[in-house]
């Protein structure tokens, strides 16, 4: 009959008998193959609802439209579903129990198997079938017993890597964790494939093949080394205002080093001298395998040295526990900061850094798809941290001490922070980038030589680096990419941040925005990037003359 239907035109209209019943459904089509096509598929669609007796009759059509009516019959209902033979290990997460009285949904069916047989997969029987048999019909009513056929037992096997990649085998079937006879799961397999692909010194080259032999599955990687070792720098020469007539030597030197001893260590360092008497010093060593587990370390040390106002060191201990595409991280740390603050006659108010001590602990979670590690164009990452603690505030010895009367010299501070990065390509060569990051420090006595630091290239372009003071923020990073090779791209970006500064009893708030023009390019010698940004904030006009231009350049090897 449905063959007949494709002479009528564009227009469709169903009724149903009974008429109590109603569903959606698709109006009008291009031509009437698409149309006739559409109607098959959906009187299928209708049958797998339980309505096994549903069909077409009364058909009538006419030069532009086709109205049917589609007869439903009996609704059929599971009245049980004999379970009572399949292992648990098989039926975890699954809702057997809620099927009785329910219609008999076929999709609804399937997608249970399916999950089945996903159970049946991650338990060591990748040829697992389910079905149904028994099936039973009284009335309307429809009873079946379930049955897995779970085929052979299987056991993971040596891996086997193909390709450059220079890593230790004793290190990779530890850091995949898929160990030799222990059950094969398909869940393992695509969390190692992950694990694999975020190293970020390994590019796979095609999709992991699975050889199954004498009931074993040997997974077979195809992975090549990738240059993931960078460094960059930028060196120059200023007046020294501490020695006239000399010159000081400014810039910024960064140096990464991955897969260290051919066991995926790294190692990153970083040093920035941009003006006088300011400085950072950053430490970082990721350790992935400690002692053989599945448990990773990573440490941090960070100093930041701002003119003879203070001296900040931070220290930090974290444990990372993999899983999958995620990381849960604990972590501890030590803080300490030394002022460089003078006695004057007029002191009659506590100054803004004071020295402190803060020891704190926390949790961490990572969660990351991003398709490539060093220039994403698809993906999602999402960063959130919370620690808290105990802070000490040291009163400086030369400072009355009624200054301090009103302050807590131990108290707890507790900072939460997030951020989430967004990548996606609209067409072959149109990008966007959207970053949204936040963060607050939590406590009554909170000083200027602790807050976070913004401005400049990685947050708040149009600005000089760490150019403003916050207890809390909320940035924003808005960015489009028109792409003309793989690695080269002009950008045009809006940097928008809302800032709070609370020190002590003082409170102000302020936001700023940057916008401007950006390209980034592969040469020869690495990737260079540059950023032409204008800056507004309470502190700085709207103005070509404050416009800020930021520059880096990136050697990988």
């Amino acid at each position: 009959m449905l063959t007949d239907l494709l002479s009528a035109q564009k227009i469709l209209t169903i009724t149903f008998e009974p008429d109590s019943q109603r569903f959606d459904y698709q109006k009008n089509f291009p031509d009437s193959a698409q149309r006739a096509d559409y109607l098959q598929k959906f009187l299928a669609k209708i049958q797998k609802k339980g309505y096994w007796q549903a069909h077409l009759q009364n058909v009538k059509y006419s030069a532009d439209s086709l109205k049917v009516s589609i007869f439903l019959g009996t609704l059929f209902v599971w009245k049980k579903i004999d379970y009572s033979q399949v292992e648990s290990i098989f039926l975890e997460k699954i809702k057997l129990a809620t099927f009785p009285k329910t219609p008999v949904d076929w999709e609804i069916w399937e997608t249970t198997a399916k999950k089945i047989v996903s159970n049946a997969e991650n338990k060591g029987y990748p040829f697992a079938e389910v079905f149904l048999d028994s099936l039973l019909v009284e009335s309307k009513e429809v009873s079946a017993r379930l049955r897995v056929r779970k085929g052979f037992f299987v056991v993971w096997d040596t891996l086997s890597l193909q390709g450059n990649l220079k890593i230790k085998r004793s290190f990779l079937e530890k850091y995949l964790q898929l160990p030799p006879n222990e059950p094969f799961s398909q869940i393992a397999l695509q969390k190692a494939e992950a694990k694999l692909k975020n190293l970020g010194f390994a590019r796979l080259t095609k999709p992991t093949q699975i050889v199954f032999e004498a009931q074993k599955a040997k997974p077979i990687f195809y992975a090549n080394q990738s240059q993931s070792n960078e460094i960059d720098g930028i060196l120059g020469f200023m007046p020294n205002e501490l020695a006239p007539q000399t010159l000081l030597l400014t810039g910024q030197a960064q140096i990464r080093l991955r897969n260290l001893f051919a066991s995926a260590k790294s190692l990153e360092i970083e040093f920035q001298q941009t003006r006088p008497r300011f400085q950072i010093i950053n430490a970082s060593y990721k350790h992935p395998i400690l002692l053989g587990s599945p448990l990773g370390v990573e440490l941090d040390f960070k100093l930041l040295r701002e003119d003879t106002n203070f001296v900040n060191i931070n220290r930090q201990i974290r444990f990372v526990y993999p899983l999958g595409l995620s990381k849960i991280k604990f972590l501890a740390g030590l803080q300490n900061s030394q002022t460089g603050f003078t006695i004057s006659a007029n002191t009659t108010q506590l100054p803004p850094n004071l020295e402190n001590r803060y020891v704190f602990y926390g949790l961490g979670y990572e969660w990351n798809n991003l398709d490539d590690i060093f220039l994403p164009k698809n993906g999602y990452q999402l960063l959130v941290n919370i620690q808290t603690g105990n802070k000490t505030i040291v009163p400086l010895p030369f400072l009355p001490d009624t200054l301090y009367q009103n302050i807590q010299l131990r108290s707890l501070q507790t900072a939460i922070s997030l951020q989430s990065n967004y990548y996606k390509m609209l067409s072959p060569k149109k990008g966007v980038f959207v970053r949204l990051e936040t963060a607050t420090l939590l406590n009554e006595n909170l000083l200027l030589n602790e807050l976070y630091r913004l401005g400049g290239l990685q947050n708040l372009r149009g600005f000089n680096q760490n150019f403003f003071f916050a207890s809390s923020y909320l940035l924003t990073n808005l960015e489009y990419r028109f792409f003309w090779e793989q690695e080269a791209y002009f950008s045009v970006f809006y940097d928008q941040a809302f800032l709070q500064t609370k020190i002590l009893q003082e409170k102000s708030s302020e936001n700023p925005f940057g916008v401007g023009l950006g390209v980034n390019f592969r040469t020869k010698g690495g990737v260079f990037s540059l950023n032409y940004a204008l800056g507004k904030s309470k502190m700085q006009d709207f103005s070509v003359a404050r416009s800020k231009v930021h520059f880096g350049f990136v050697s990988r090897f």
